[in-house]
């Protein structure tokens, strides 16, 4: 509840909506389920610094399964790009 309150706001959201559906009715269901969502005005939060330090990364795992699974999760630290929107640093 407290995260609600706090970061829970129109101004710092994103959606992208995908469906099989016509224009018309997604358009329909966005504005049903989000046009509520309230707009605060709030400052997106910032993360200072880097997520990982040096001794955390450039690791080499070794993993031994405990089930049969067919899938692979990778996550790579990347700083955040809100700051270098000007400069179009992605393109």
């Amino acid at each position: 509840l407290e995260f609600h309150q706090t970061y829970y706001s129109a101004n710092v959201m994103k959606l992208v909506v995908l469906g099989r559906e016509s224009l018309e009715e997604l358009e329909q269901w966005i504005q049903t389920y989000f046009a509520p969502i309230a707009n605060k005005n709030l400052q997106p939060p910032q993360f200072p610094g880097t997520p990982f330090g040096p001794s955390q990364l450039g690791q080499r795992v070794h993993v031994v399964p405990i089930a049969d699974q067919r899938t692979v999760e990778m996550h790579f630290p990347l700083r955040e790009l809100d700051t270098l929107y000007e400069s179009k640093p992605t393109r």
